[in-house]
Parts: C-alpha cells; structure tokens; sequence
C-alpha cells in the first residue's frame, strides 16, 4: 500500500454504505460500534445510521442501506464485507456497496 505525504494509505474513505445485511441484533441509530472491513483487520471505531430515514421500517429485514462513519481513514471497497461489533459480540454486517 502507498502512503499520502499525510501517513494515509492511498483510497482510504472516513465513510462507507452497506447493504444487503443481516443482523444477529438490532443496531442502535448513531450508536459507535467497532467495524473490521478485512479478515484479522484490527476492530475500528464506526458510526452507524441509516441511509435513508423512510427506511427504517425495512431495516430489520436488511433491505435498508446504512452508512459507516470511521474515526479514521480506513481502506474499503465495494464488494467487501463489513463486520459490526458491540464490544465481543457480533451485531452483524452486510456489504459495501
């Protein structure tokens, strides 16, 4: 991976969208969870919300979309997955689209 002059690896993104998710608990809107986007990736902080308020009925049955907020850069890109935790606890994922 190349570094910026700034220390961030090149297509570092603060945001992601995920879709087609399931979820082994409800996710809390604007709650800070911890997110690993790569296998053995370290947990990172990440905020969660909804893509679109009209959704929320939909999005106990992982057809809403909901954006990722990284504390810090983080390399992602569609097609991948993002895993979601609650300290230890899984609360479930989908993928970046």
């Amino acid at each position: 991976s190349h570094k910026s002059p700034q220390g961030n690896l090149g297509r570092a993104v603060t945001e992601v969208t995920v879709g087609n998710c399931n979820w082994t608990s409800e996710p809390v809107e604007g709650k800070t969870y911890l997110a690993r986007t790569r296998y053995r990736q370290p947990l990172q902080p990440a905020k969660f919300t909804i893509h679109n308020s009209s959704l929320r009925r939909r999005a106990s049955q992982g057809q809403a979309k909901f954006i990722i907020q990284f504390s810090s850069p983080q390399t992602a890109a569609p097609g991948q997955s993002l895993v979601l935790y609650d300290g230890d606890t899984v609360v479930g994922g989908g993928i970046i689209v």
